[in-house]
């Protein structure tokens, strides 16, 4: 990680030393309005709007990536979507961009997943005075004109044990998840800011509903967020698992990217693993719960 930093730092440096000469060691391509068909149903059901998206060139065979802005009355969020076939693989939204730098360039170094064990890296830099987005495919920490896969180990894998790991409840308590053990755990891994992860909640406020008198059924929901935003978003929308908050020590463990869902045995070990958004998740969630309680 620290090497990653130190190479964000090189990049910002010299291709903001003089605000033009990013087009020396970066691509660039231009935004349109509006977004790709291929995220069609998720803008629809998330009711996203006023989008730009700009094409970026993988240099992959069936590969498309995707980089894009969502305008929010006076503020604005980034996404990135990779899709293969046409098809959408991974979608990552409602992230911000660093400014490093004293020449108002933003910044970020994205990492899309695809498949359990295969990432694709990517800098991206945008000048807020050009309708444009200039960008490089990151391999092995060094800028390329191609993308590449990257393959990456996961510590989340059904049939091993789950790393230990604590959090914070909303009033400051640590709950590890060492003192869970004996108990089948359901958690849920979100962000306040993640469209997906509200449009599941009503669904997973069902299952725990289905499992009240089950007390060895416990939900645990980690926020990437402060808890004085969660508590702001609960007042809006009730989210009936036990609500927590994420540390940077969870992010080698869940990722950057929401929502994530997994079910540990009485044992500890992963039995459940589910990322991204899937209409039928409290059908899955359910009939996992059902199998081990019986």
């Amino acid at each position: 990680m620290k090497t990653l930093k130190k190479f964000l730092l090189f990049i910002i440096i010299v291709s903001t030393a003089n605000a033009q000469d990013i087009t020396k060691t970066l691509s660039s391509t231009n935004f349109e309005n509006g977004y790709p068909s291929e995220l069609s149903t998720l803008v629809q059901q998330y009711g996203m709007d006023n989008l730009k998206y700009a094409n970026l060139e993988t240099g992959l065979d069936s590969i498309e990536v995707f980089f894009g802005i969502e305008h929010h009355k006076n503020n604005k969020t980034y996404w990135a979507a990779l899709c293969k076939d046409g098809i959408l693989k991974t979608l990552k939204a409602n992230f911000n961009l660093e400014n490093l730098d004293s020449t108002n360039i933003l910044t970020k170094i994205i990492e899309l997943e695809y498949g359990e064990t295969l990432i694709i890296k990517l800098l991206v830099q945008l000048d807020p005075t050009q309708n444009k987005v200039f960008y490089s495919w990151i391999d092995k920490n060094k800028q390329s004109r191609t993308a590449s896969f990257q393959k990456i180990d996961k510590p989340i894998k059904i049939g091993k044990k789950m790393p230990d790991f604590s959090v914070k409840t909303l009033d400051g308590k640590t709950i590890t998840l060492g003192e869970l053990k004996g108990n089948y755990v359901i958690i849920n891994w979100w962000a306040t800011s993640c469209g997906p992860c509200y449009a599941e909640i009503p669904l997973l406020n069902q299952v725990v509903k289905k499992f009240k008198k089950n007390h060895n059924v416990k939900f645990l929901a980690i926020a990437r967020n402060k808890a004085s935003e969660v508590i702001s978003f609960l007042e809006e929308q009730p989210f009936n698992y036990q609500q927590t908050i994420y540390s940077e020590d969870l992010i080698p463990i869940f990722g950057n990217a929401y929502p994530r869902h997994v079910i540990i045995n009485t044992d500890g070990y992963v039995v459940f693993y589910k990322k991204g958004y899937n209409p039928n998740i409290a059908v899955m969630i359910c009939d996992v719960l059902y199998q081990m309680i019986k």
